[in-house]
């Protein structure tokens, strides 16, 4: 959504650059723009030296643009400034990188009554082939979600299935009826003539994503085959 003071009956700018000062007010808009707010801030001199600590870049968030959806749902931060340097970013990329494999740990406990180091052990036991099989499961559970998705109209309820899909992607959580959606989902591909071998395999995965089996062995779950 564009600014309040917008009265035009066009397109309003969309892009804001939001400032903050040790000891100003805390966060304000300083400016909203067309175009790359970014541009802005670097003319700026964002920085301890600047007339600004710290600026953030907020655009409109197109979730979906590699599905060629350039639906906007909310705004998303494009932009930090000053830009960390090369360790800090290394150490964010870390940190990021740790919490989805913390989130992966937790949700294989939570869902497979296991301990947070049974399942750690299972992941190092099924190594690559075990971790692939989670991801076509929660792949299959994503697109469920997209084909959702698509079918509503721009609102709240679309937003929502957008927010599911963040934390399915992100953080592993589960949306209501997962395993439903994904049968669905995968009787529409099976439909569309896709691969019967292919389509049984992602139905393995997405019982073993939302409930993890007891024994992987016995079950013949792939990376736990003799």
């Amino acid at each position: 959504p564009g600014p309040d003071w917008y009265e035009s009956r066009h397109t309003p700018p969309n892009s804001s650059l939001m400032v903050w000062k040790v000891r100003g007010t805390g966060w304000h808009t300083l400016v909203w723009t067309g175009s790359r707010p970014g541009r802005i801030a670097e003319a700026l001199g964002i920085g301890p030296d600047g007339p600004y600590e710290w600026a953030e870049e907020w655009r409109p968030r197109y979730p979906d643009q590699d599905l060629h959806d350039w639906t906007q749902e909310g705004r998303i931060r494009t932009g930090l400034f000053p830009k960390a340097s090369h360790q800090e970013r290394t150490q964010q990329i870390d940190t990021e990188s740790r919490a989805r494999e913390d989130a992966l740990v937790d949700a294989l406990a939570s869902r497979g009554g296991l301990t947070h180091d049974q399942a750690i052990a299972r992941l190092a036991q099924g190594g690559e082939k075990y971790r692939q099989l989670l991801d076509s499961g929660q792949a299959a559970i994503s697109r469920a979600l997209h084909t959702t998705r698509r079918a509503l109209p721009q609102g709240l309820g679309r937003t929502a299935v957008r927010w599911a899909l963040d934390d399915l992607m992100e953080r592993h959580l589960l949306p209501e009826n997962a395993e439903r959606l994904a049968a669905g989902q995968l009787d529409i591909e099976a439909e569309a003539d896709r691969n019967p071998d292919v389509s049984a395999r992602s139905r393995r995965a997405v019982a073993e994503y939302t409930a993890p089996t007891t024994d992987p062995a016995a079950a013949d779950i792939d990376g736990f085959r003799p």
